[in-house]
Order: structure tokens, then sequence, then C-alpha cells
């Protein structure tokens, strides 16, 4: 049933204007002073008015991404323009990858906080293995949102160790999709109004490879070095808080998307003790 509508059994039965107190039979409008019937059984939230776009920091970092984006490629296609400015041609476009990257995590990060006043997970701190653990999701947009999808999952991030060159070792992200629930598929939320969602999973038994402490060093180099190249910050914080069981929650509004992570710290009782991940 759409969120607007109103079930024919309550279009019939009567109901008490909050406004002036009339007693109405029937009717979705008060037939004293035109009050809508769901304006008072759903009343909008006092929400401020919907941003502009450079009102929020993350217009400001399109705009300074997008600069450094067309300034890279410029340097790379053309790189007699500024001679000083110009890197190596493959530290060259590795820049115009990582601005444009990061242009676009702007320019979607502005757009849904345009649109969307709050997105909000709440989820268990800890659950014991093959415990039920319940997820609820809470949505506010400023104004009626069309073509919104809105999923749950649960995933087991891990790392994974391979061989390198040198006699070295990689070190790799891995994502296990462990369960999933598309709660809203291509519907309307409405405006200035809460939308809540609720989803339960199966907490998994921890697993090896939830920690690793190479992805913590790398993590530091990256980090180091964020202030020169657009995303390494970004990327070092999710190669550092990658392992572990999350509880996702993804809203997409048309082609922007909003993504948000709750750690859940899954144990079991074993011979030995108690295994954590």
């Amino acid at each position: 049933m759409a969120p607007d509508a109103v079930a024919p059994a309550a279009r019939s039965s009567g109901w008490t204007c909050s406004a002036c107190d009339y007693v109405n039979r029937d009717g979705l409008t008060c037939d004293r002073c035109g009050l809508a019937r769901r304006w008072q059984e759903n009343p909008p939230l006092d929400l401020p008015p919907q941003p502009g776009w450079f009102e929020r920091p993350a217009g400001w970092l399109s705009l300074l991404h997008g600069a450094g984006l067309a300034l890279g490629a410029l340097l790379l296609i053309r790189p007699e323009v500024a001679p000083w400015l110009a890197l190596a041609e493959p530290a060259q476009a590795t820049q115009v990858a990582l601005s444009a990257a990061a242009t676009l995590a702007a320019v979607n990060r502005a757009a849904t906080e345009r649109l969307l006043h709050d997105v909000a997970l709440d989820v268990p701190d800890r659950a014991a293995a093959g415990q039920t653990l319940v997820a609820d999701a809470r949505l506010v947009p400023y104004a009626r949102v069309q073509r919104t999808n809105v999923t749950l999952e649960l995933v087991e991030n891990t790392y994974e160790r391979t061989p390198g060159r040198n006699g070295g070792t990689n070190i790799r992200t891995r994502t296990r999709r462990l369960e999933r629930y598309r709660l809203v598929s291509g519907a309307s939320l409405p405006g200035r109004r809460a939308s809540l969602f609720e989803a339960s999973f199966v907490a998994p038994y921890p697993s090896p490879g939830l920690r690793d402490v190479g992805a913590e060093l790398q993590a530091s180099v990256l980090s180091a070095f964020a202030w020169l190249v657009p995303g390494l910050g970004e990327a070092a914080r999710n190669l550092r808080e990658h392992g572990g069981v999350w509880v996702r929650l993804t809203v997409r509004v048309g082609p922007f998307r909003r993504r948000v992570d709750r750690r859940v710290t899954v144990y079991s009782l074993v011979e030995d003790g108690i295994r954590i991940g």
C-alpha cells in the first residue's frame, strides 16, 4: 500500500479534527475547517528547509575535487602547459583517477545530504553466534523522493594474504554477503516524515581473518599521504576498519546512494574459551 493511501475501512470510520474539534462522519478532510485527515494522523516533522548545494561541506569538496580532476587531466594531456606542476605520466594518471573517484563520491554525498535529512541504522553491539539480531532503519527525506530502493544486508569482511613479488605477501580484502533483504524497490517515500524498516538476521560464527596487523600498517602509510593525494584518507579508513561482521543499510534515490554500516561483535563459546569476531 502506498504511504499516502488510506484503507477503505478507515475512510468509513468517524474521526475528530484536532484543529476545530469537529466530529467528521467520513472523508479525507474536515468538513468544517478543511484539515487533511492524513495531516492529523501522520503530521510532518519539524525539519529545517532543504539545504542548498553549497550549504554542506560535500558541495564544496565536489567543486575542489572537480578542479583537481580538470587540472590533472590537462597536465596529463598537455604537461607543457605547467611543467612545474606536472608529475610523471604514471603518477599523473593515478592522480586523475583518484580525483575522479573523489569527485564522484563528493557529488554523491552532497546530493544525498540534500535529499535525506536523516539516515539512521540501529543494531545490537554484540550477538552470540546463532542468535537472532534485529536491525532497525530510519529514513527522513526533506521532500517526497521517487525511485527509492532500501536494502539491509549482513556481511562478513575478512583479510586474505596472497603471495606477492620478491617473496612478499599482498593483503586483499574480501566481502561475503550472508543475508540480504530488499525492503523497498522503486517506490516513493513521503517527505518530512519518518519511514521505519526492520530486518532480522542470524549472527554467524566468528571466522579467522577478521583482523590483520599488515592491514593496519598499510593504512597508517596511506594516512600519512592523505593530504597529498585525494582519496587516500578514505582508502586508509576503509582498510583499517574492514574486518568484522557488519549490518549494512543501503538507500538509493535515483542514481545516488547513501550507505551506513554498523559493526556487530559476534562471539561463540568454545572448549578453550570464547572466540570473538
